[in-house]
């Protein structure tokens, strides 16, 4: 949920496919053996390498290729995601799909598939992709939720986990389980907003590994709509050598200065 989160988007996607802020209050209420949210993604952070009092700065580029298979559905494919500061574009070729491919350039979010064609994300559906394609992700927690609460203690993908709700920008809740054991965040669950409709999404992350100084889980197991998504990290670039244009497709950028024109 840090470097990787611009790739995280990709599982809703192939499912359609077939000023400072302060830091966030807890809520109050919390139970006494509870640990106060700060606490929680200190040791989050600890447990991946990052020391919270001094967080790696953003790279300038990243490049993450992945391998995504859809068991049930005998599906797969590859995914690939390049960001360079806060533009992303990720590649998806999925068998029995085809190719979708999804932008963020310059504020304006836009997807392409075969099923719906070429079209700009707007409203809430920009406003996640705009959150999910921040490389940083939760190494921000304190100012990119709006609200964060420890609120259980419960089992998530057999480890005993610290329940924390995360209020998102526009009010939509993500609720994360970290290992009470490692520290690591194991799963989370929330409501996707995509073109067709809400999707709940509950997404497993495991075999964590050292990347580039980092522990980074490299298995993303999502279940949604009873389809079961494994998104398995192949490789992630912090300094890539090479990078494609991120500049829209022109059948989107048509899209872009037709929205301009009726402004």
């Amino acid at each position: 949920m840090t470097r990787t989160s611009p790739l995280l988007f990709a599982l809703s996607l192939v499912v359609v496919g077939c000023g400072p802020k302060r830091a966030p209050e807890s809520g109050g209420g919390a139970a006494k053996d509870l640990p106060a949210p700060a606490e929680v993604f200190e040791r989050y952070l600890k447990a991946t390498g990052v020391n919270p009092a001094s967080p790696p700065p953003t790279p300038a580029a990243m490049h993450m290729v992945a391998d995504m298979a859809m068991p049930a559905q005998g599906m797969g494919g590859t995914v690939e995601t390049w960001t360079v500061g806060s533009n992303m574009l990720t590649k998806m070729n999925i068998s029995g799909i085809g190719e979708l491919q999804m932008g963020l350039y310059e504020g304006v979010g836009w997807a392409s598939d075969n099923l719906e064609g070429p079209r700009l994300l707007e409203g809430e559906e920009r406003d996640q992709l705009l959150f999910d394609a921040n490389p940083r992700g939760d190494l921000d927690w304190a100012t990119r939720y709006t609200a964060v609460e420890v609120t259980d203690m419960a089992p998530y993908a057999e480890e005993d986990c610290f329940v924390v709700k995360a209020t998102k920008p526009w009010g939509d809740v993500r609720t994360l389980y970290f290992s009470q054991e490692s520290g690591l965040l194991v799963g989370y669950e929330e409501r996707v907003k995509m073109n067709l409709g809400s999707l709940n999404v509950s997404t497993r992350l495991s075999n964590y590994r050292e990347i580039e100084g980092m522990l980074t889980a490299t298995v993303f197991t999502s279940k949604t709509m009873g389809i079961e998504q494994v998104i398995t990290l192949v490789s992630l670039t912090t300094s890539p050598t090479e990078l494609p244009s991120l500049a829209p497709p022109p059948e989107i950028q048509a899209l872009i200065d037709e929205a301009a024109a009726q402004k």
